[in-house]
């Protein structure tokens, strides 16, 4: 299943899935991103530093789990979290100094986030995927070892 985006509040986690169900956990968002990131061979932390590394960024990194889910934060330090799948954003718009987002199955969340700042973090998810594919794409025969 797809997840579209998870909702953290009072460390109860929603997470919400683009065929349109709902599972609740009591995980944090951070936790259960972890067991995600583990099941395709890699960690939380290494994928955080992996995107700061390659963004040089220090905050807000996006979280590549797979090639269908790339997620990002709308803040690290608030009350309620949410974490966005940038592979499944349609549309963004500026709603009361928040940002609503529209998502490929034309669901929407309401988030507070800034618009500049949902544009800069789908910018860093578009860098971030695209240094990835272009990696890919390219001989590792170059490399000095």
């Amino acid at each position: 299943m797809t997840i579209l985006y998870m909702d953290e509040y009072h460390h109860h986690l929603t997470i919400h899935f683009a065929d349109g169900t709902i599972q609740e956990s009591e995980k944090k968002g951070i936790t259960y991103l972890d067991e995600l990131c583990r099941a395709y061979g890699s960690t939380y932390e290494g994928r955080r530093q992996a995107a700061c590394s390659i963004l040089s960024i220090r905050q807000k990194a996006p979280i590549y789990v797979n090639d269908s889910l790339i997620m990002f934060p709308n803040a690290m330090n608030v009350e309620r979290k949410f974490w966005i799948n940038y592979l499944q954003i349609k549309d963004m718009k500026e709603v009361s100094y928040q940002t609503m987002f529209t998502f490929l199955n034309d669901s929407e969340v309401l988030v507070d986030m800034g618009y500049r700042s949902a544009i800069r973090q789908k910018q860093r998810c578009y860098k971030y995927l695209y240094t990835i594919q272009w990696n890919r794409s390219h001989s590792l025969d170059n490399l000095i070892l």
